[in-house]
């Protein structure tokens, strides 16, 4: 049988230089004198800690509850790092005494023989809104000999940015069409809209604003989400859109989405939604039936009465209808907005003539009306050839006529 010996011996007394190599050796002899050597590996006495390069945050701003993240970067020329722990609080004095009692092990990655990556990740703290929070980082040679730094403060967010006074709008020549939240704008393929807004985060700031379109699209049976990015930047200002850079479909709704990012990482989403019309709004009829146009006076201004048959639209609906009065039937509407009525019903006006081409008994005039639906598209329906009737001083207006 043979007897095996556990042994342990502690040298004290001796004068070790930094760097030094030296071995154990270690004898064993017998009643005979009769012995056997062992020596150890090469060992190498360094007496220099690790030395940290950085500390910083993985984001200048905090969000999470529960989960903190920093990375750091050390070097040690003697030997190697054998480990690394950290701890957080709410200020240094709370970090150290965290990193003594938690101990939360970092990550160490080699990246060359004598630098280091490491990566602190803390789960499990509550952070609270509007506090500030240091990191402690030990790194630990393999002789035990350690370097601690400390990271500057982070604040934490938890609350997402606010959105205010969002609307999208499409302005044509005549009026400026709105949309606010979860409502819906009339568009045509062409048109340029505008997105406003007004976000802020009075912690961390906002970081980005982000525009979506997005919409589901149905073939049969099946369904496809739709999502294109038609903006990623600031907003300091209006965000404008020209969908004629999308492909976009008709009668086909579309969900405009607005989302603003904190620094920390927080986004809060608005949308409302546009709706693609391509078709014109179908004709009325103008003076139906009629061939003579009595021209009335009022003051000095010559005065008509026209009417029209609806213009119908049965995607959208009417917005707005402009009359005008020509000597031709190719003259476009050139009258500001004059009346606007509900879709389907007959409509009337009486126009004030611009002063500018006086009409006179026998002359043949033509009287147009234009209708534009909410999408900003238009039809314009011209009257058949009409006689001019004056009813008294063959169409001469003055300040001293009423209207008759």
């Amino acid at each position: 049988s043979s007897l095996r010996l556990a042994t342990s011996a502690v040298a004290s007394g001796l004068t070790l230089k930094h760097n030094s190599t030296f071995r154990i050796l270690v004898r064993c002899e017998n009643a005979a004198k009769l012995f056997t050597e062992m020596q150890s590996q090469r060992i190498v006495l360094t007496t220099t800690a690790p030395r940290i390069l950085f500390l910083e945050h993985a984001s200048a701003y905090l969000s999470s509850s529960t989960h903190l993240t920093a990375y750091s970067s050390a070097s040690l020329d003697h030997g190697y790092i054998a480990g690394a722990e950290c701890g957080v609080g709410t200020s240094p004095v709370l970090a150290q005494v965290d990193a003594e009692i938690s101990r939360w092990k970092a990550r160490v990655t080699k990246v060359s023989p004598t630098h280091y990556n490491i990566t602190c990740e803390i789960d499990g703290i509550q952070l609270l809104h509007r506090r500030k929070y240091f990191v402690l980082l030990k790194v630990f040679s393999c002789s035990g000999i350690y370097a601690s730094k400390l990271s500057d403060a982070v604040l934490a967010d938890l609350r997402p940015p606010v959105i205010e006074d969002f609307k999208l709008s499409y302005t044509d020549t005549i009026l400026v069409r709105t949309a606010s939240e979860n409502m819906t704008l009339y568009v045509s393929s062409g048109s340029v809209i505008s997105i406003g807004s007004n976000a802020y985060d009075v912690e961390s700031g906002i970081a980005t604003c982000k525009v979506f379109l997005e919409s589901t699209l149905i073939q049969g049976t099946q369904s496809a989400l739709m999502k294109q990015l038609l903006y990623d930047g600031r907003a300091d200002a209006d965000i404008e859109v020209n969908l004629s850079k999308y492909e976009l479909y008709h009668n086909l709704s579309y969900a405009v989405i607005f989302e603003a990012s904190n620094r920390a990482g927080i986004s809060t989403r608005v949308q409302a939604f546009v709706l693609l019309d391509e078709s014109p709004p179908m004709l009325g009829i103008v003076l139906d039936g009629i061939t003579e146009l009595h021209v009335r006076c009022r003051g000095s201004h010559q005065m008509i009465a026209v009417n029209w048959t609806s213009f119908i639209d049965s995607e959208t609906s009417i917005l707005f209808h402009q009359v005008a009065v020509a000597r031709t039937p190719h003259d476009a509407p050139a009258k500001d907005l004059l009346h606007v009525g509900l879709p389907l019903e007959p409509l009337q006006a009486m126009i004030e003539l611009d002063g500018q081409n006086l009409l006179r008994p026998g002359d043949t005039i033509y009287v147009s009306v234009k209708a534009t639906n909410t999408a900003g598209l238009s039809s314009v329906a011209v009257s058949d050839p009409l006689e001019v009737v004056c009813a008294r001083h063959n169409c001469e207006c003055s300040d001293d006529t009423i209207c008759l």
